[in-house]
Order: C-alpha cells, then sequence, then structure tokens
C-alpha cells in the first residue's frame, strides 16, 4: 500500500470518536499533551497563528495510538523520553525531527522513531498532524529480548528516519490501520483483552522486524538451537530462588555441572553470565514491586534489600541502565 494511502486512511476515519481534548491555550495543550506523552517545552513560532490543538487517544495497555495537531507551527523540546518509544507518522504536512544527531524532514510517507535515550527536538509546520505510536520501552525491551532468548544489556536503538512505503514496514502499517479501524467500534476486537495482547505483541515484532535497529543482524539470524538441559535447570532455579541467598555454586550444583561449564553454557548460549542472569531477575522483580506500588510507606531501600542488593549505589545505576529511570521515579508513579 503507498504511503499516501496509509496517510488517507487516518485522515479519513481520524480517531474522532477517541478525542481526548481540544484547545486554543498554548499553556493547556503543553500541559495536557505532557500529561500522556512526556513533559516538554512548547513554543508557538509565529504568534499571529491561532493554536488550535487536538488529541485523540486509543490504548491497547502498554501501547498507545495518538493524533495530534496544534493547528499553529510549534517548537516541541521534550528531551529524552526515558520511558518510551515514539513513532511519529505525519499524514498531513511536515515537521522537521531532531532524534539525537540525526535531522528527518518528515512528512506522509516519512515517518520518524524516536529511542528513549536519544534526545528529542521538534520544529512542527503549520498544518502538520501526526500520528504518535507510544511504546512502553520495558515492553519492547522485554520483547525484543524474548526473540533472541536473552536480556538486553542496553537499549535497542533504531534508525530515526521511517519510509512508510518500504516493504518490510508494512506489517507495521497494516497493523496500525487495523487498530484506527477497530477504534471506531467498542464492541470489536478491542473489547477483548486476550486479542488487545496479541496485538499489542504482534505491533512490536513489527517495528523490531521491520524498523532498521541496534538488533537488526541478531533478530534476523537463524534461530540458535536450544540451550542445554543444565542451562534451562539453572534458569528454573534462579528464577525459583531469586529472592534467596543463592550463590553461583548453589546453581551449578542444582543443574548438575561445575561452576565453569555453566559459566560456558551461559555465555554460549544465552551471550550472559549466570550471575548477570541472577542479577538481571533480581532487578526485575524489585521492578515489579514498585510498579505494583507495595504501599505508601514502603521504600526503594526495602524493595532493593529484599531482592538481595546491599550496595545501594550499585543498585540505583543498574536499575537505571536497565530500566531507563531511577527506581524512585518508578515508585513515585506507581502510588500518585
Amino acid at each position: 500500500m503507498p504511503s499516501s494511502g496509509f496517510a488517507e486512511t487516518f485522515r479519513s476515519q481520524a480517531l474522532l470518536s477517541r478525542q481526548l481534548f481540544q484547545t486554543h491555550d498554548p499553556d493547556e495543550a503543553r500541559s495536557r499533551v505532557g500529561e500522556v506523552l512526556s513533559p516538554h517545552e512548547l513554543r508557538v513560532l509565529d504568534t499571529g497563528d491561532a493554536v488550535d490543538t487536538r488529541m485523540y487517544r486509543v490504548t491497547l495497555g502498554s501501547i498507545s495510538l495518538h493524533r495530534l495537531s496544534y493547528g499553529a507551527a510549534v517548537e516541541v523540546r521534550p528531551g529524552r523520553m526515558e520511558n518510551a518509544y515514539l513513532v511519529q507518522m505525519p499524514i498531513s504536512g511536515s515537521c522537521v525531527v531532531r532524534c539525537g544527531d540525526t535531522t528527518v524532514d518528515s512528512s506522509p510517507g516519512v515517518g520518524t522513531v524516536v529511542t528513549p535515550t536519544e534526545p528529542l527536538h521538534l520544529l512542527g509546520h503549520k498544518g502538520c498532524d501526526q500520528i504518535i505510536v507510544q511504546i512502553d520501552r520495558s515492553l519492547l525491551e522485554r520483547h525484543c529480548g524474548q526473540h533472541l532468548g536473552r536480556d538486553l544489556s542496553k537499549p535497542v536503538k533504531f534508525a530515526p528516519r521511517m519510509a512508510l512505503d518500504g516493504s518490510q514496514i508494512e506489517p507495521w502499517r497494516r497493523l496500525i490501520e487495523l487498530l484506527v479501524s477497530e477504534a471506531a467500534h467498542d464492541s470489536g476486537m478491542l473489547a477483548s483483552p486476550a486479542a488487545r495482547s496479541n496485538l499489542e505483541q504482534m505491533l512490536v515484532s513489527a517495528l523490531l522486524f521491520g524498523q532498521s535497529n541496534s538488533l537488526s543482524d541478531e533478530l534476523r539470524r537463524p534461530t540458535p538451537p536450544m540451550a542445554p538441559y543444565y542451562v534451562r535447570r539453572a534458569e528454573e532455579y534462579i528464577h525459583a530462588h531469586a529472592g534467596e541467598q543463592v550463590s553461583i555454586a548453589d546453581v551449578a550444583e542444582h543443574a548438575g555441572v561445575s561452576i565453569s561449564a555453566l559459566y560456558s553454557g551461559f555465555k554460549n548460549f544465552r551471550d550472559t553470565s549466570p550471575a548477570a542472569f541472577l542479577k538481571s531477575i533480581r532487578l526485575q522483580r524489585v521492578r515489579a514491586e514498585l510498579l505494583e506500588g507495595a504501599s505508601r510507606d514502603e521504600t526503594v531501600t526495602g524493595v532493593a534489600m529484599r531482592w538481595g542488593f546491599t550496595h545501594l549505589g550499585h543498585f540505583t545505576a543498574a536499575y537505571k541502565h536497565k530500566f531507563g529511570e531511577a527506581p524512585s521515579q518508578t515508585l513515585r508513579r506507581s502510588i500518585r
């Protein structure tokens, strides 16, 4: 499907039943958009332009689809997204998007993919109307790790320019069109939690395999052979006992191999070490508890200590590297 048809689909369906707000006040626009996407600076470039900000939204869980237009020419500076990937696809008008060190002239047919660790700066021309897909960073990285059979050691970095008329990105286009179509029918597929979850997973896979990124070569390699039994037994043991005082010697004994054989198996089949795998599982358990909020009396220190992290400085650095935010930020978000 050519990109012009893709844009026309959105102009005709428009998510009109999913409007979040409309405002002529730039300060309200900045505040309302910031609540949904990310806090940012907003500047109207021509004070003679009438601001007419309109935002529409449909959510799948950890993915949300927005339609956003400001009416006027604007400059937007959100800095780094940190916790989300953004895919921006103009359906009319144009904008200039700077992602890290790369600048993209974006218009119908040419979108942008924003990596959360890259600073973002946008100049939206008057009349620019965009579809924006927001994907939770932890969802994408977890899903990517499942494809690779290992935890990620660094964020997935996407090429900023997305050619919407490319054949590789066609599955992504079709899924976005399906989502827009279904959003108009509350009793349709989006009413089913299972269907929403499946669509969420397909969207992430379509982006990972359709848009060039730092792990594209690894993602497209043939599926590696199944890890030997002792690696899988070690993983099961770590998952079951991550909250206890577990040594790698304990893990190796349960798996029935020597420590050196265990390290070799993890390196060859998981591209990590048993110790790093244990640390990653514990970090995930900490994050899960923080996201649940536990209670307003809960502290990051208490949760971290419960999962075996005794050096809080090292813990905080590792947590931020893995999840893109400090543990205190996760806890604050969960108890709002």
